[in-house]
This record gives structure tokens, sequence and C-alpha cells, in this order.
């Protein structure tokens, strides 16, 4: 009954916002389920229909990571597909501690990148915890 198609749309967010990567323990109704969940909040963003992207991490010594991800045009977020994807992504956050790393998502229809630079200043003190409990 028709077809899709893929479509873009700028989303603005508050001025000064800055993107986080975000490493956490899922709670729902006050109770821990224990599936750890990861994300990039970013400062800009564009949502599409296309659910699933290849984000990729690269450090700043030219070597690179890429996860599958799902955009969430809610939190402007793009999040983790699965615990196993957080759990890579978690991991590569704790090996990349005291770097700059930079966080990417190119989007095919209209060829947009969108990306944010992060200094991962202690990040092995602040995920392993939550990696040990969830």
């Amino acid at each position: 009954m028709g077809v899709l198609t893929e479509s873009i749309a700028s989303t603005r967010v508050p001025q000064g916002l800055n993107a986080e990567l975000v490493v956490a323990c899922l709670i729902y109704d006050g109770q821990r389920e224990d599936a750890l969940r990861a994300y990039v909040t970013w400062n800009s963003f564009i949502s599409s229909r296309i659910g699933i992207y290849n984000l990729a991490v690269e450090n700043a010594d030219g070597g690179s990571s890429s996860f599958q991800a799902i955009n969430s045009t809610v939190n402007e977020a793009s999040f983790m597909l699965d615990t196993e994807e957080s759990n890579r992504f978690a991991q590569s956050m704790i090996d990349s501690d005291g770097e700059v790393v930079t966080a990417s998502v190119f989007i095919p229809v209209g060829g947009w990148t969108i990306s944010a630079t992060f200094e991962l200043n202690g990040s092995a003190a602040a995920i392993q915890p939550v990696l040990d409990s969830c």
C-alpha cells in the first residue's frame, strides 16, 4: 500500500548543549533490569527514517572502531543497538582513557555527518563500576 521513502530533518537543540557519551545500567520503575545501555547525545542532530547507523569512534592515533546504533529522534541520541554493542562501546571508552576520541555517524540520505570530540580523562574509573554492577 505504497512505499517507504527515506527522509531527513535537522533538529534544533538548546544552544550551548554539550555532546555526551553515556554508559549506564537500565532502571525501569525503580527496578534494575541489569541491561547495559550506551549512547551518544549529540549537540547537533539530524533525524532520519533510517533507524540503524554505523557509529564510528576514531582515536587521535588514527585507530577506529565501528558500532551499530539506533537513531532516537526523541532524545537526539544514538543508542547502541543492543547489550553486546553497549559492552563493546563501554570497553572501548575504558581502553581509550586519557585519549581524545571522535564519535561520528554518517547519514546516507543527503550525505550528512554528525560528530563530536571528547577528551576521555578518567573514563576507566567512571565506566568500570557500571560494567561490574550491571
